[in-house]
């Protein structure tokens, strides 16, 4: 570590600005941001910050451009969608995980689902992540008309090729810490472009149809000139273009929003019909109808599809939260007041009473949680486990992981015909015949699991083909849920798997099976189909 840029390789900042950071970038050193330096600690391997776009100071004040844009994201899931709203936040746009009509662009990986249907209705860009990546490194809004940006190939998933384009460094330097040769060259380009305009050269004289969207409306040409391009010295290199016309464009948004008020107070009454715009049910025919459907309740309402104004991944619109936070806060509070604690967290495997019978499940659920059990399909939150026999199913074998309570159905039957809770031990789940066919104890195999913690299979790495009994992911979570990891084999030996430890830490935490394994030894689910047998001489092969 060293306070003098002189002495430093390299310089570790956060924005684009600054002496030290111009005079590094000028001096051609490794110029990168924290996020550069954790990787480089993580992966113990050098790498350039140039080569991934967040791992280079981001610009103080974003991308040109983009302060005016709000995007959304669709079909991209995990790091991919994580990387994505870094990546829109670091350009000076704003990110919304809702989709809205106010939203000026969505990146999607595929042209499939309600948002990009939504978009297509608003008239609003469909685009990939490719855009966002080159207007980034290039440090300028590129054109959302390029054919690559709006192309989406088939059976190619764009999330798994993210993080491939580079930072622009010619670009970069023209914009952030122009050397003086490329600032006089820049000056040039500029006065050059200059005289021809003043000149009458309408060959030279560039306008771009860019589409402005207010409420939905298209801008007339006549209201679109492309802006002049700012001017970057030796003493502003973030200088952000000004803008012109204000009064005017003010003027113009007031006219055409009293000119859309009909069109709004229309589209919010299609907006309380149910199913929403697109796809929804039975079109109202006057005001007298909408009111009479309001009036017969919200039960109706609460199974239509949403509305495309209510798409969110992860939470409601911020119209719907001021709409429904006052009426839902105070119901909610006085439910929550009369339930009891939760006693127990209970997986339900097989139960018979609920067999093709949704609505009776849903209201034998909520009598259950009014007693203090809430049903529920994570394994890993579950303290009971609750089936008529033992059984092999994915949610059953899942759930022995975490040691639960084991009762019978009987247990949920008395609970709902008394409406108070039994004692655990009237409901054992019994099943000899299994025990014996099988060669194993129930109970010792809970003992097992309460000193194993979830660990069983910590540490190890288990192939399995994807036409086992049951399906690929079905094996994964039974997998996961012991503390290890599943991959799908699939024939290719370009897998390198890792030896496990054997030598248990000072934590114990080590499963019991590692006691028994050198960690030297590879294991493939697979079934005795004539189809599976190549695929076993491959993963021999692997093995060796």
């Amino acid at each position: 570590m060293t306070s003098d840029i002189d002495e430093a390789d390299s310089y570790v900042c956060h924005y684009r600005s600054g002496l030290d950071y111009i005079k590094a970038s000028q001096a051609k050193k490794d110029v990168g941001n924290l996020s550069w330096l954790f990787h480089l600690i993580t992966y113990n391997t050098w790498t350039s910050p140039m080569r991934r776009l967040l791992h280079y100071p981001i610009p103080k004040d974003g991308i040109p451009g983009f302060e005016n844009q709000t995007m959304s994201l669709s079909n991209y899931a995990g790091d991919a969608r994580v990387y994505l709203e870094n990546l829109i936040k670091a350009t000076g746009a704003q990110f919304t995980k809702t989709f809205r009509q106010e939203n000026t662009q969505l990146i999607t990986a595929h042209e499939g689902g309600q948002k990009c249907d939504a978009a297509k209705e608003w008239n609003i860009d469909v685009i990939n992540h490719l855009w966002l990546e080159d207007s980034y490194a290039r440090c300028k809004m590129m054109a959302v008309t390029d054919p690559k940006y709006t192309y989406f190939p088939r059976r190619t998933n764009l999330g798994e090729i993210l993080g491939q384009t580079q930072i622009d460094r010619e670009a970069v330097e023209m914009h952030y810490y122009p050397s003086h040769d490329t600032a006089v060259a820049n000056m040039k380009k500029l006065s050059k472009r200059g005289r021809r305009a003043t000149n009458g050269d309408s060959t030279e004289q560039a306008t771009t149809p860019l589409v402005a969207r207010t409420k939905g409306r298209i801008q007339s040409e006549a209201d679109l000139t492309t802006p002049v391009m700012d001017r970057h010295n030796s003493e502003k290199e973030n200088e952000m273009p000004g803008t012109s016309g204000s009064r005017g464009a003010k003027a113009r948004a007031m006219s055409r929003i009293a000119e859309s008020a009909t069109d709004i107070a229309l589209f919010q009454k299609e907006m309380k019909r149910a199913g929403g715009v697109l796809h929804g049910g039975k079109r109202e025919n006057s005001a007298g109808d909408t009111t009479e459907k309001t009036k017969k309740g919200s039960r109706e309402s609460t199974g239509s599809k949403r509305s495309f104004d209510e798409m969110s991944v992860d939470e409601p619109s911020i119209e719907e939260e001021l709409l429904e936070a006052p009426k839902k806060s105070k119901r909610a509070k006085k439910e929550k007041e009369k339930m009891p604690p939760i006693q127990y967290r209970v997986v339900v495997s097989k139960y018979d009473r609920w067999a093709h019978n949704a609505k009776k499940e849903a209201d034998d659920k909520i009598k259950l949680r009014e007693l203090g059990i809430a049903i529920t399909e994570k394994a890993s939150n579950a303290n009971m486990l609750c089936a008529p026999v033992i059984v092999r199913t994915k949610k059953f074998v899942t759930a022995l992981a975490v040691s639960p309570t084991v009762v019978h159905t009987s247990y949920l039957d008395y609970a709902l015909e008394n409406h108070e809770l039994s004692l655990v031990e009237d409901h054992p789940l019994l099943n000899p015949e299994f025990e014996a066919l099988h060669g194993f104890r129930m109970d010792e195999s809970l003992v097992r699991a309460r000193e194993n913690k979830g660990r069983l299979l910590k540490n190890w790495t288990i192939f399995c083909t994807t036409a086992v009994s049951g399906g690929f992911d079905t094996m994964k979570d039974i997998v996961e849920a012991n503390g290890g990891v599943c991959l799908k084999w699939e024939g290719r030996k370009s897998v390198r798997p890792t030896h496990r430890t054997v030598d248990a830490p000072e934590t114990q935490d080590m499963s019991q099976n590692l006691t028994e394994d050198d960690g030297n030894t590879l294991y493939l689910i697979s079934e005795g189909k004539k189809s599976e047998v190549p695929m076993w001489k491959k993963f021999r092969e692997l093995a060796a």
